[in-house]
């Protein structure tokens, strides 16, 4: 076997041999030096890392594939940038919805913050729908394509023997999408209004396709009704 495979060989003024005392006190005092500068570096970075975790834990989003957004803080009080979109500190994004889709969601939003919640079947947990809207006074009725359970979003409900729905489709001809809804809220956490998002199947296309205002409290019972 070789010297060098025996350990490494040091050169310089920091090394010695034999009872080179005064050199080895010089190279402890460096080395107590530098690991000082290291604990404050650390100490500093520990600090800032738990300032943006704070600001982070706000924005509540998993994406697909269960991977945690991040939220980065910019100029600005209660503001950030995420995906390349402005956002508000307080949004949340539910568990599940895309990456994309919130974005293009987020971005369709008046300023305010937003909840963004995935539709999920009741009856089978299905994510995928055909979707029916109105996009002239607003209102939508989602289908399961798995069971072909049928649920209305929000209020529309209540006003869709008055609407005059049609078939959501992609320009790549497909009618199946994940659907995620933007609730924008007031300052006391009231539904502002309600902005439909579609994520084609086929071609990850997404798009806004209706939203209308809401002009009445309490508005609890819309965040249940997605």
């Amino acid at each position: 076997m070789s010297a060098t495979q025996n350990g490494p060989q040091v050169s310089g003024p920091g090394s010695v041999s034999g009872g080179g005392n005064g050199n080895e006190d010089n190279g402890s005092n460096k080395i107590r030096k530098f690991e000082a500068v290291i604990i404050l570096l650390v100490g500093l970075f520990a600090g800032i890392a738990a300032r943006t975790m704070d600001h982070a834990s706000i924005f509540e989003a998993i994406a697909t594939g269960g991977a945690p957004m991040s939220l980065v803080k910019v100029d600005g009080a209660g503001s950030g940038v995420w995906n390349d979109v402005p956002v508000h500190a307080d949004d949340q994004v539910g568990e599940g919805v895309s990456a994309e889709l919130a974005a293009i969601l987020r971005n369709a939003a008046d300023g305010r913050p937003v909840k963004i919640l995935p539709s999920v079947c009741g009856g089978c947990g299905g994510r995928v729908f055909f979707v029916l809207v109105d996009d002239v006074e607003g209102g939508a009725e989602r289908v399961c394509v798995g069971c072909d359970g049928r649920a209305f979003i929000a209020d529309s409900e209540e006003f869709w023997e008055d609407a005059d729905p049609g078939e959501a489709g992609c320009p790549c001809g497909s009618e199946e999408f994940e659907t995620a809804v933007a609730f924008s809220l007031s300052g006391d956490g009231s539904v502002r209004w309600v902005t439909v998002g579609l994520r084609c199947q086929k071609d990850g296309a997404v798009g806004v396709y209706a939203d209308w205002k809401i002009d009445y409290r309490p508005t609890d019972h819309l965040l249940t009704l997605v």
